[in-house]
């Protein structure tokens, strides 16, 4: 007896689960047993901003749209636009619209009447919207009308184009990737301007004191290259910046911003991001798992807070064999620890032991660079070493690290 009753238990606990499951599937719209409500017209019930239904045994209205996509191609950033669409009622009923969701601005004329729209008769659905800043890129913007057609509850329309920008820089981001000390390294970058007024750049900043900068009108050959690149046929005023590293540049990885100010309305000042790497005779070496010798970045990832950490690493000088005294000018955050030591040295070739430190007790922190700084940037750690080198006078290690409680 007893062995019949677990299955007759399971299809009971079965029967009452599928229960719940129906009564649940019905309050969120899904189709109920017995019932045939879908989710849509669950949500017409309980959204008051969908027009009521007309009886079937009543004459039925019907939403004929010609087009519901307008691609406007090209525009200026921060202009007003707007295109009107049209529905005509080509039933036998009462049309009624009532706006839904909208990504812009959306007037419809007939809404000025109560939204009904007669039969034979057809209303204008107007949508404005502003282009907003940026380079050139795609937008799209949608707005949906909903009707009481049964057929065609929804109508979505779109407007699309793209964007172009007052004022062009070609590259957008200035990169001097293992850029030797030795060399000259300079960058030449196309400044650019759409807009019919004068075009002037009227100051330069950048926050490195170790960049220079020459300022000449740009070349045909300039100009019919970004106007191919942009698709900006009209380009018509541009200037050509040279941009170098002065002497005195610190060795390794950088992350700089050159400030652009203009004269060209809504973009008066522009950000140019300035990354790269210089090289030269002093080379840092450390271990692998440790150390990426091609960025000079300490990885010392999950630091205990109760123990903390030490990465050393070795400081090779070649063509000089002096003392060049290494030193910390300045470290950020300032909890980190950085100690040097000669360790030999010849007529030619020096090599110190660097080490790099977080001592235990500090804080939780991230400097791992998944954020930015305010630069925008990555946020990691840095450490500028001053030398007496002749040359190669500064140098640059960044440290990436998470300290946990």
């Amino acid at each position: 007896m007893r062995n019949l009753l677990w299955p007759v238990t399971v299809v009971l606990l079965l029967a009452v689960l599928v229960g719940c499951l129906m009564m649940f599937s019905d309050e969120i719209g899904l189709v109920a047993a017995g019932q045939g409500r879908t989710k849509v017209q669950y949500l017409e019930d309980v959204d008051r901003s969908w027009p009521e239904l007309i009886p079937t045994s009543a004459p039925q209205p019907s939403a004929t749209v010609s087009e519901t996509t307008h691609d406007f191609g090209m525009m200026d950033i921060l202009t007003d636009g707007e295109y009107s669409f049209y529905i005509e009622n080509t039933g036998t009923g009462d049309l009624e619209l009532k706006k839904g969701e909208t990504t812009c601005e959306c007037t419809i004329s007939s809404l000025e009447e109560g939204g009904f729209v007669k039969p034979g008769e057809r209303v204008a659905v107007k949508l404005a919207w502003k282009t907003k800043t940026g380079n050139v890129e795609d937008y799209r913007e949608t707005a949906e009308i909903r009707t009481n057609d049964r057929g065609n509850r929804t109508i979505k329309f779109v407007i699309k184009g793209k964007v172009r920008d007052y004022l062009m820089v070609f590259p957008p981001i200035v990169a001097f990737p293992d850029t030797s000390i030795e060399t000259s390294p300079k960058e030449t970058i196309v400044i650019a301007s759409a807009s019919k007024e004068q075009f002037n750049i009227l100051d330069i900043e950048s926050t490195s004191p170790h960049f220079a900068w020459k300022q000449n009108p740009a070349s045909p050959e300039s100009i019919r290259k970004l106007r191919d690149l942009s698709g900006y046929e009209d380009l018509e005023q541009a200037w050509e910046l040279d941009l170098s590293l002065k002497e005195g540049m610190p060795l390794g990885r950088f992350f700089e911003t050159i400030t652009i100010h203009t004269n060209v309305e809504n973009r008066e000042t522009f950000p140019l991001k300035v990354h790269g790497r210089l090289t030269g005779g002093i080379e840092f070496f450390g271990p692998p798992q440790s150390f990426e010798q091609e960025r000079w970045l300490v990885k010392m990832e999950s630091v205990p807070k109760a123990i903390g950490k030490k990465v050393a690493l070795n400081m090779f000088v070649r063509g000089y064999g002096k003392d060049i005294k290494p030193r910390v000018k300045s470290k950020y955050p300032e909890f980190l620890e950085v100690a040097t030591q000669l360790v030999k040295s010849s007529d030619t070739f020096s090599q110190y032991r660097v080490e790099v430190s977080i001592p235990p007790g500090t804080p939780a922190c991230n400097y791992i660079g998944s954020r930015t700084n305010e630069q925008g940037d990555p946020d990691v750690g840095r450490i500028i070493l001053e030398t007496d080198h002749p040359k190669e006078k500064e140098l640059i290690l960044l440290a990436a690290f998470v300290v946990r409680d």
